[in-house]
């Protein structure tokens, strides 16, 4: 994707594994918002289950999710009964729309 902007939603961002998420009982993505607020979101079971090392976990990014431009952190942790993992952090740039409301 060559540009993203606040307010975007729909898209995938893909975030490659080097552990067998299959195994794990609890995956979750935290997403740092300009400014601080921490965005948390727990993958269901259906969506990592399948997930071994060298293959993705995919997220779609919702409505609300990139609500101002800036720059947003995500990063994803496991864990089971013996594990607690964390995902290099992502960055991704949201730049400014001209108008916030297209559709008005």
């Amino acid at each position: 994707m060559k540009h993203v902007f606040a307010g975007d939603y729909g898209f995938s961002i893909d975030f490659a594994s080097e552990v067998d998420l299959s195994s794990m009982t609890h995956v979750r993505m935290v997403i740092r918002q300009p400014g601080g607020t921490l965005v948390r979101y727990d993958f269901p079971p259906e969506e990592f289950a399948g997930v071994v090392p060298g293959g993705t976990l995919s997220y779609l990014v919702r409505a609300g999710d990139l609500p101002r431009h800036g720059t947003y952190v995500f990063q994803v942790g496991a864990k089971d009964q013996i594990s607690d993992l964390a995902f290099s952090q992502w960055e991704l740039e949201a730049k400014q729309r001209n108008a916030p409301d297209f559709w008005a």
